[in-house]
C-alpha cells in the first residue's frame, strides 16, 4: 500500500505501490465546489471506486475543467489534465505521470508534487495561491503565463524548458519566489521575463540559457551558474539581483538598475 515518505526537499511526499497490480481509472470532475472526497462529483471510467484516492487496486487519471475540489487528505494519481477551475487545500496532490496545465489554479498550503518520472506541459495560464508550492521533480514544459500569489513557490529539482515566444512570471510580492535547485533550459526566439517574481538559483542549480533572452527584473539571488551551452543566448539582470557564487558564462550578459551584486567566489564572463 501506499506509505508515507520524505523526500529530499523535505516535503512529504506519498509513495506509490507497483502500477502492475493497479488498474487504470480515468476520473472526471463534473462540476461545481466540493471536497475532492465527494463522489457523487466525480464520473469514474469503470465503477465502484468513488473518488480519486491512494489505492492498491487503482491508478487514476483525472480529468478537471471547472468548479472546485478541495483536498481533505493527501492523494497520490498517476496523470492530471487540468484545463480550468481551481484545486484546494491545505494537503499535497502528488502526480506521477503526464500532466496538462492550462487556465489552472492551486490553492492551500500543501504541495502539487509532479514526480521524477513526470512530463508536464503547462499550455495554458497558471496561478499558484497564497503559500502553495508546485515541486516539479521531472520535466516540465512551460509555455504560457505563470502568476504566484504572496508565499507560493515554484521548486524546480528536475528540469524546466521555457520554449518558442515570450512569457512572463509574476508574483504578488518578495515572498513569492521561483526556485531552480535542478536545470531551467531558456530555447527558442523571444523573451522570458521573470517579472516581480525573485528568481532564486541555488548551489544546485544551472540555468542554461541557449536562445532569446531570459530576463530577470523581479530581484534574487544565485549561487549556481548560468551558461549557454549552445547558441546564442542573453541573460539580463535587471537590478536587486545577487551572484553569491557560482559562474555566469552565457553568450551575453547585461546589467541595467540598480542593486545588482557580485559577491566575492563569483564569477563572470560573457
Amino acid at each position: 500500500h501506499c506509505a508515507l515518505v520524505a523526500c529530499a526537499t523535505g516535503f512529504a511526499i506519498l509513495a506509490p505501490v507497483s502500477a502492475s497490480a493497479q488498474t487504470t481509472v480515468t476520473a472526471t470532475w463534473k462540476k461545481g465546489n466540493a471536497n475532492w472526497s465527494d463522489a457523487k462529483r466525480w464520473t469514474d471510467s469503470l465503477t465502484g471506486y468513488g473518488y480519486p484516492k491512494n489505492s492498491t487496486t487503482a491508478l487514476f487519471n483525472v480529468n478537471f475543467a471547472r468548479g472546485t475540489a478541495t483536498l481533505t487528505e493527501a492523494i497520490l494519481i498517476n496523470r492530471l489534465t487540468m484545463t480550468g477551475g481551481t484545486i484546494s487545500g491545505d494537503f499535497d496532490l502528488t502526480v506521477l505521470g503526464k500532466s496538462t496545465l492550462s487556465k489552472a489554479t492551486l490553492n492551500g498550503a500543501g504541495v502539487t508534487l509532479f514526480g521524477t518520472g513526470a512530463t508536464t506541459t503547462q499550455s495554458g495560464a497558471l496561478t499558484l495561491g497564497a503559500g502553495r508550492t508546485l515541486e516539479n521533480d521531472g520535466t516540465y514544459s512551460w509555455a504560457s503565463t505563470l502568476a504566484l500569489r504572496s508565499g507560493a513557490t515554484f521548486l524546480n529539482t528536475g528540469a524546466v524548458t521555457s520554449a518558442g515566444s515570450s512569457r512572463t512570471a509574476t508574483g504578488a510580492d518578495a515572498t513569492a519566489q521561483f526556485i531552480n535547485a535542478g536545470t531551467f533550459i531558456k530555447t527558442g526566439t523571444g523573451t522570458t521575463t521573470f517579472n516581480t517574481l525573485q528568481f532564486v538559483n541555488r548551489d544546485s542549480g544551472t540555468v542554461d540559457v541557449q536562445a532569446g533572452t531570459l530576463s530577470i527584473a523581479g530581484g534574487g539571488s544565485s549561487a549556481g551558474n548560468f551558461i549557454t551551452s549552445t547558441g546564442t543566448g542573453t541573460v539580463a539582470f535587471r537590478g536587486n539581483y545577487t551572484l553569491d557564487g557560482g559562474t555566469v558564462s552565457t553568450y551575453k550578459v547585461t546589467f541595467s538598475g540598480t542593486g545588482n551584486t557580485l559577491a566575492t567566489g563569483a564569477s563572470l564572463s560573457g
